[in-house]
């Protein structure tokens, strides 16, 4: 045994460490679940069945420098003498290593083909020099396509670099400029609060829209009435939240701040599950539910029994309802704001009464120039004649 032949206490030590640094390094590679024991363990019985009858004159270096170590013909960092650690397969680097030699050596030997004394067998010496005619050209070969790497990679870095610095110069202008709102210095065209301010404004749209498509789309009356009483349920749940902060000695902007959001979303949310609750419960929700528990229904013997398949149906049709109410509810949506888009266009569009209107209005306004007599002179009268 090898490591009985270890007698010296630090020379142990050493060697201990060394495997403990392999079994992380199995580790590493392979995950936390690998084997690294057994790896190990394989690794070495594989080194000492290559060694043979051998005698191992230094336990000790033999260890470090030829049991421990991993051997790899290959780049793949888990492969262990041609052999993957972490599934214990053949690697397919190492065999298409092994392949790309050998047929390196069947071209070397088709070009030396040179029979001698008419029995087809080719010298040494001419396969040996046709092989390394065509290690050399493999050589050359591999070195022109790993400069052609190395120019690519420095092109890309340097374009990665003029990127970059693009982008940092397009982003130390976009930060000097001023806040498109308030006017505040460095804000990258917006500050913080007034990015905040847009963002409040917009949960308060979103709820009065959920409001109008929800409970407003038969008339522009309705449409206004509920768009009224949302902005007011709103801005009486903000006023009420800032009012209990501040009777609590609450003062700080920041919070304040932080409560209205707070308030707004809370608010949102409600609408938004008010709205769908109403189309959940709607016509429209309730036939596609009915279909549902019916279609449900009638794969029933996929179940093991009536009450079973009842409430896989039942729960089917509740799937069904909401996602309904959500599809209705967005459809509802893109349909309101689709109506206001149109109608701000119609309001952007000149009207061509007017048009023509100012154009008559301009020509009357227009004023002839007026022809003063020259001195000296009185106009002729009718009756001079």
């Amino acid at each position: 045994m090898v490591w009985g032949r270890v007698d010296r206490v630090g020379a142990r030590r050493m060697l201990i460490k060394a495997v403990r640094r392999h079994l992380c390094e199995v580790l590493s590679v392979c995950g936390p679940d690998a084997d690294a024991e057994g790896v190990l363990r394989e690794r070495l019985k594989r080194r000492l069945a290559e060694q043979g009858h051998i005698q191992i004159t230094d336990p000790v270096g033999w260890l470090m420098s030829r049991a421990l170590p991993r051997r790899s013909v290959c780049l793949e960092s888990r492969c262990d003498d041609g052999r993957r650690m972490d599934s214990r397969a053949d690697c397919q680097a190492c065999n298409l290593h092994i392949l790309d030699r050998r047929t390196l050596r069947a071209r070397a030997a088709q070009l030396a083909s040179v029979p001698v004394h008419g029995d087809g067998d080719v010298p040494k010496a001419v396969r040996d020099s046709e092989l390394r005619a065509l290690w050399l050209r493999e050589a050359k070969a591999t070195a022109a396509r790993h400069a052609r790497t190395i120019r690519m990679r420095e092109t890309t870095a340097a374009a990665a670099a003029e990127h970059d610095a693009k982008l940092q110069g397009r982003f130390t202008v976009s930060k000097a400029q001023p806040c498109v709102d308030c006017g505040h210095p460095q804000s990258a065209g917006l500050c913080g609060r007034c990015r905040d301010g847009r963002q409040l404004l917009a949960f308060k749209d979103e709820a009065v829209d959920i409001a109008v498509a929800t409970w407003g789309r038969s008339s522009k009356e309705q449409a206004q009435q509920f768009a009224e009483q949302t902005r007011g349920d709103l801005q009486q749940a903000v006023e009420q939240v800032l009012r209990d902060l501040r009777h609590a000695g609450t003062n700080e902007s920041e919070a304040l701040d932080l409560a209205e959001r707070l308030a707004i979303q809370s608010q949102l949310h409600a609408v938004r599950e008010k709205a769908l609750h109403c189309l959940a419960t709607g016509d429209t929700a309730g036939r596609e539910a009915e279909r549902v528990f019916a279609a449900e229904m009638r794969c029933r013997h996929n179940h093991g029994s009536w009450e079973a398949a009842k409430e896989a149906a039942w729960e089917a049709s509740e799937t069904a309802r909401w996602k309904t109410a959500h599809h209705l509810l967005e459809q509802h949506l893109h349909e309101v704001r689709a109506t206001r888009a149109r109608a701000l266009e119609l309001e952007a569009e000149a009207d061509p009464y007017e048009v023509q209107a100012d154009r008559v209005r301009a020509v009357m306004n227009w004023s002839l120039p007026t022809r003063h007599p020259k001195p000296g002179l009185r106009p002729k009268l009718l009756c001079d004649s």
